[in-house]
């Protein structure tokens, strides 16, 4: 899903939640009086009536920022450089970039220091890197987790 496709179906998705939260909390009570002492039906509300609706109608906005922005950080993660990580790897905070030392190269394939792990050069979790910088993608983001993928400047 691009990352469009996700903000419009996020907003969607806020929209139809969020409406009927602010109507909900925006209501007025059937015994209340509803209008001023004459009973005039074109008066304004007045009293906790505005005061209710105001608050529906803050809750429903600010449900539908928190839901928009939560699909939209959702669907973007991407390198210092811009460069979108693959969804297949990242969960949004899996992957970060490393300094080429982080990784030794050697003829079974290239190490990964903080783990001690070794995938072959033609392995699947080795990849090109997009923005010709080194990054790895491990579990949760954290260094000393396994590796879920491995970016290397033109492959190897």
């Amino acid at each position: 899903m691009s990352p469009l496709a996700a903000f419009l179906a996020g907003a969607s998705a806020a929209l139809l939640t969020a409406t009927p939260l602010a109507f909900w909390l925006g209501r007025r009570s059937v015994e209340q009086d509803d209008f001023p002492g004459d009973h005039d039906p074109y008066a304004e509300p007045h009293g906790e009536d505005v005061r209710l609706i105001g608050v529906g109608i803050g809750l429903a906005i600010l449900t539908a920022a928190g839901v928009v922005a939560g699909v939209s950080i959702g669907f973007a993660h991407e390198a210092p450089s811009g460069w979108e990580y693959p969804r297949d790897c990242c969960s949004a905070y899996d992957c970060y970039p490393v300094p080429a030392g982080a990784l030794r190269f050697g003829p079974g394939g290239i190490t990964v220091e903080a783990t001690g792990e070794t995938f072959p050069s033609r392995s699947t979790i080795v990849r090109p890197s997009g923005d010709g910088a080194f990054h790895r993608c491990s579990r949760a983001g954290d260094p000393a987790k396994p590796t879920i993928c491995l970016f290397v400047p033109g492959g190897v």
